[in-house]
């Protein structure tokens, strides 16, 4: 019978070569790949775009952990003694520092504002619902400069009207609705995160039970870029994240009053943007109440729980239609249900080198974006389980599987990290917690390694991380040809075969601000369109492709009254 020292002598050898394996993976890809990726897929996917020069730097800094973590297993006595334990039995002041460090990061590293068009319709309804209103309005004449051919994945027309709205369900619009008239926007994903802090801490106490487990939680999540940028960002990634987790946090009581309540926590996480994401993190859970007869009783309330916002997203579904149809002649009549319709996306991929790099990098994504180890933690501590734990590791699974079936017609697209899997990355970040947390005495010296590697990823990972974005974010709005924000214009922003550059088309719903952006469809046909619609403007500057007109000293471009 093996004894218990050769049991710690297995477990670091196992440690170590699936660390120096995980941290090695993305430099390997990188290596092999990189040539061959580049003259593919070079500016055609802006997700290896982002991968082999927006990632790459971190490649050799993930390397780079090995050795932190190396020197840090060779310390014979304990780092920092005791540290999980007070931390894991006072997590609140953690949650208030996370809240008031993102806050005041929000403006500086994602300037206050939307950066890609999937961020922007979502502040853009919920500008709308602040106003009291459903649908935006400008005049008709602008409506194919403000909404492009090329955004109606994002946005609907009403033609003949002049009326706008988003294409996605409008869950997380109304969420933000209530910041968006305080002024204070950014500040919604700033609270989520601070709620997906705390619900996993809860989650823990609840499925784990050990102090130290909520310490290595917190350390795993904080020490995670794309956490922190989720946070900042004004994607929804954070919302269905806090609602999977109220989910499974209410389902796992398995109780007929809570499993109403997880009903309606899964409801708004259907109603927030997109079905398909909670969808899949749900199905794991609803098996198991399928097949476990003693809970098939839970059944019952969990689909009451979900009925209102079923009949919330079948109103939304009935007043899209109604908008698309009130002008059969509109050019993107039928495309309404792009957000929610995967039918036919979900097919397994071709076998091909190009999907096998598109995976790779995917994977890649997946290490580079969270903490160090993690996937580490992860594959150590699948058998230290609570049923719930396994759940939720199954609709991470699960999450992962099906966007990898859905191919590249849904692929990663713009975004920090692996955003598609991070509704379900609870789970993951809980069961590496729960190895952590329970390991021996004589384990000192992985217990160090470990914490090494949380800490790199805290003090110089995150902050390089929201440095380098913040930059990345600057320099895509300076590519932007228009004047200030403050300053009456008329900017016409053309196609440039880069990306982002059309993301920065950005108008108030009701074009209350002095900029107003607009899309160019040529100098042809601009300059009549200038000429008929603003012909008291005069051109101040013309690049062949983008132009700034300005009016006359004085005078703005308020236009919700013009005809």
């Amino acid at each position: 019978m093996p004894s218990r020292n050769d049991a710690s002598v297995s477990d670091r050898r196992r440690f170590w070569s699936w660390l120096v394996a995980l941290s090695a993976l993305p430099a390997v890809l990188f290596l092999s790949w990189r040539g061959y990726a580049m003259e593919l897929f070079l500016h055609r996917e802006p997700y290896i775009d982002l991968f082999f020069f927006h990632d790459s730097a971190f490649v050799w800094i993930s390397l780079g952990t090995l050795f932190v973590a190396g020197a840090a297993a060779l310390y014979p006595r304990a780092i920092l003694p005791g540290w999980e334990q007070i931390l894991g039995r006072h997590p609140g002041l953690a949650i208030v520092v996370f809240g008031l460090v993102a806050a005041g990061l929000a403006v500086p590293v994602h300037h206050g504002k939307p950066f890609t068009m999937d961020e922007y319709a979502a502040v853009f309804q919920g500008k709308v619902f602040a106003e009291g209103k459903w649908a935006a309005q400008i005049p008709e004449w602008l409506s194919n400069r403000v909404v492009l051919r090329i955004f109606m994945n994002y946005f609907l027309t009403s033609d003949g009207t002049g009326r706008i709205i988003e294409s996605y369900l409008p869950g997380y619009a109304l969420l933000l609705a209530p910041f968006v008239k305080l002024g204070i926007e950014s500040w919604l994903n700033v609270l989520l995160g601070a709620c997906t802090l705390g619900l996993l801490v809860l989650l823990a106490r609840k499925w784990i039970g050990r102090p130290e487990a909520t310490g290595w939680l917190l350390l795993l999540v904080a020490a995670s870029p794309v956490f922190w940028m989720n946070s900042l960002s004004f994607y929804s990634l954070n919302a269905r994240l806090v609602f999977n987790l109220l989910f499974a946090y209410c389902l796992s009581d398995f109780s007929s009053r809570r499993a109403f309540l997880a009903g309606l926590a899964g409801g708004m996480a259907i109603f927030l943007h997109n079905p398909f994401p909670h969808a899949v993190f749900a199905l794991p859970w609803v098996v198991y109440l399928v097949f476990k007869k003693e809970h098939r009783r839970l059944l019952p309330p969990l689909l009451l729980g979900y009925l209102p916002f079923i009949l919330l997203t079948a109103g939304w579904f009935y007043l899209v239609w109604k908008f698309q149809t009130a002008s059969p002649a509109s050019p993107s009549s039928g495309e309404f249900t792009h957000a929610w319709d995967l039918k036919g996306a979900v097919t397994p991929p071709p076998i091909a080198m190009e999907t096998f790099v598109y995976y790779s990098i995917l994977l890649c994504k997946l290490l580079l974006w969270t903490a160090p180890g993690l996937w580490l933690f992860l594959g150590l501590g699948r058998k230290v389980l609570h049923p719930a734990l396994r759940l939720s590791l199954f609709s991470f699974l699960l999450t992962l599987v099906a966007y990898s079936l859905a191919g590249n017609r849904v692929n990663q697209g713009f975004g920090w990290g692996h955003r598609y899997t991070y509704a379900a990355l609870g789970g993951v970040f809980l069961v590496s917690a729960a190895w952590l947390s329970g390991l021996r005495a004589e384990q000192l010296r992985l217990r160090n390694a470990a914490l090494a590697l949380g800490l790199a990823g805290l003090l110089t990972i995150v902050p390089l991380r929201l440095v380098q974005s913040s930059r990345f974010i600057a320099g895509q709005n300076a590519k932007l040809p228009c004047l200030p924000p403050e300053v009456p214009q008329v900017c016409l922003v053309a196609w440039r075969e880069e990306y982002y550059v059309l993301d920065r088309i950005q108008n108030d719903p009701f074009l209350r601000s002095p900029r107003l952006v607009l899309g160019s469809l040529g100098r042809e046909q601009d300059r009549p369109f200038m000429e008929k619609h603003f012909p008291r403007h005069t051109l101040l500057r013309w690049d062949g492709k983008n132009g700034v007109w300005l009016p006359p000293a004085g005078e703005t471009n308020r236009i919700s009254s013009r005809k």
